[in-house]
């Protein structure tokens, strides 16, 4: 975890300075930190930790958008969860409605048993509604995953006893900002659904929104609900995992 928190915390400041060069002004950090501590007939240890960056050039044309979710809990003093999933997105504008960008996604799924996935991917997007209310984007992207398991038994997938699956993806991707009473109440979406070109079995979907209500200032009330699924998993594990998580949350801009 440490070797991932420290290539984040790389990409961030190196992009951070390429967009000095381009006088950049222009940042927002989205951070939402909550947990639990339980002691007596039942001991748990829980963290959920959320932190969005988002750095935009002074001319509007470069953004660099990092999305990063880190869970942990033990029970009993056994670690149970340690899960990172971080989204990294560097575009350039073309026109109003079209950008182009590369991507890089990394995971580390305890629960799942996945020792460490990373993905490197190249894609386009389209806006199709942008207004005072609302923001959708329309993607599509071409990605290279390397994704290596703790385990080589997989559930109705013979992968020669490897506890490694490589494939190239197609991933259609719908991007969405809404305000449904404005200055009041915000959502957010991501989503996106993967599929091998060349492995039917090797499939996967993301789904991640936000309900964000402003309190005073930059801190907010926020509400998220993220599911993610797998289809190739290690025996004993499961597909799907739902994650319903609330809290304060504090935004900042320059």
């Amino acid at each position: 975890m440490k070797k991932i928190s420290a290539l984040c915390t790389l990409l961030i400041l190196c992009f951070s300075l390429f967009c000095q060069t381009k006088d950049t002004t222009r940042i927002s950090v989205d951070i939402g930190l909550t947990g639990n501590i339980q002691t007596g007939n039942f001991e748990r240890l829980q963290f959920i930790n959320q932190v969005n960056v988002v750095l935009n050039s002074k001319n509007q044309k470069w953004n660099f958008t990092s999305r990063n979710l880190y869970l942990y809990q033990t029970v009993f003093g056994n670690k149970s969860q340690d899960d990172y999933l971080g989204r990294h997105f560097v575009a350039y504008q073309i026109n109003s409605k079209t950008d182009v960008f590369a991507a890089f996604f990394i995971e580390q799924y305890f629960i799942k048993r996945i020792d460490l996935h990373t993905q490197f991917g190249l894609g386009t997007r389209y806006t199709i509604l942008q207004n005072n209310r609302a923001f959708v984007q329309l993607g599509l992207m071409g990605s290279y995953s390397d994704k290596k398991y703790v385990g080589v038994n997989f559930t109705d997938f013979d992968n020669d006893g490897n506890s490694t699956i490589q494939g190239v993806f197609i991933s259609p991707i719908l991007n969405s900002k809404i305000s449904i009473i404005p200055k009041r109440i915000y959502f957010d979406f991501l989503g996106w659904f993967q599929q091998d070109i060349s492995e039917t079995q090797n499939w996967r979907f993301n789904l991640e929104s936000s309900l964000l209500i402003p309190l005073y200032k930059g801190l907010n009330m926020k509400f998220s609900f993220n599911n993610f699924y797998e289809h190739i998993n290690i025996e004993g594990t499961k597909a799907n995992d739902i994650f319903l998580t609330y809290g304060l949350n504090y935004k900042f801009r320059k």
